[in-house]
């Protein structure tokens, strides 16, 4: 599946020095600080090593791009920078595998696009995993206050899935109805909180005289385990990002304004450069019309000499 149409919640940048993490930003506010020269971090006239991070939406990191760039003696970062960071980190290679399955990665050797390799770096293997879980550390650290998704949804399709294959085959081998006599209350299902009917309903063992194959316990077991984590999780994410909304809302706004200005900028360079391509344009024009009226008086005068020399035969 293309990037573009996978359910990614942030991005992010991620600056070493040696193999430690010393900054981070969102991607949108390092891509404004580079078109308005601004400071990032304290590296001054060095080529420095950073990551670009997609995150899902459980604060799982997806794909890594390890890429160099160039700060100058001011500590400013090259605001001509357009390394296609988001396109590398999905279609170059794989990584380690940080808990969700092996991530995306793009470093030096492993380019999908050759000419960009010497752009990229790569820890030697040994230090590789550890480079990339440090990165999800800080992801899952969250000091940057992305708002993580909550998964409810993935539950759900997981609850959806298993009772779809466990209904057929309990349908067929359930009991008749058993007839009430009038005025009788049917007995209610104790009540389970943080689990919905469908839940408790697949929890439930396979109807006497069913025996489950190998394949579909194994299953049970994986989905069981998936279920109480994904259960942890959104625990852990409303405890920690109810309070982060209002740091959230203020960070928000901060970047609007940084790519607010960066457009600004952008707009006023075009409109200045715009500008000198029209005052170039006209003195080429006025010049050439000068030339124009140079020549033809230069024909006018030399067919006033052919004249002269036609009528003096």
């Amino acid at each position: 599946m293309d990037w573009r149409q996978r359910n990614l919640m942030a991005e992010a940048i991620y600056l070493f020095e040696g193999d430690q993490i010393i900054a981070e930003l969102r991607y949108d506010d390092f891509r404004a600080k580079l078109l308005n020269n601004e400071q990032i971090a304290p590296f001054k006239d060095e080529s420095v090593r950073c990551a670009y991070a997609a995150i899902g939406g459980g604060l799982t990191v997806e794909a890594v791009c390890l890429f160099l760039i160039q700060f100058d003696a001011s500590g400013r970062g090259q605001a001509d920078w357009n390394l296609p960071v988001r396109d590398l980190a999905h279609s170059s290679g794989s990584g380690p595998d940080l808990g969700a399955g092996p991530i995306s990665l793009a470093g030096r050797g492993q380019c999908s696009v050759p000419w960009h390799n010497l752009r990229l770096w790569m820890p030697r293997e040994p230090n590789l995993e550890g480079i990339c879980r440090q990165i999800q550390a800080t992801v899952t650290r969250n000091s940057l206050g992305f708002r993580a998704v909550r998964p409810q949804r993935m539950r759900d399709l997981a609850v959806e899935q298993n009772v779809t294959r466990m209904e057929p085959r309990a349908a067929a081998t359930a009991p008749p109805p058993i007839q009430r006599a009038e005025g009788h209350r049917p007995h209610t299902a104790p009540a389970h909180p943080g689990f919905t009917a469908a839940e408790i309903r697949w929890q439930q063992p396979a109807p006497p005289g069913v025996q489950s194959s190998p394949n579909e316990a194994r299953q049970d077991l994986r989905t069981s385990r998936a279920m109480r984590a994904l259960k942890q999780a959104e625990q852990s994410f409303e405890a920690a990002f109810g309070r982060a909304a209002p740091r959230v809302s203020e960070e928000q706004a901060q970047r609007a304004r940084n790519l607010g200005a960066a457009i600004a900028q952008l707009r006023g360079a075009h409109a200045r450069e715009l500008a000198q391509i029209r005052s170039a344009n006209d003195r080429t024009v006025a010049s050439m019309k000068t030339e124009i009226q140079r020549l033809r008086a230069e024909v006018e005068r030399l067919g006033k000499l052919l004249e002269a020399a036609e009528s003096e035969h």
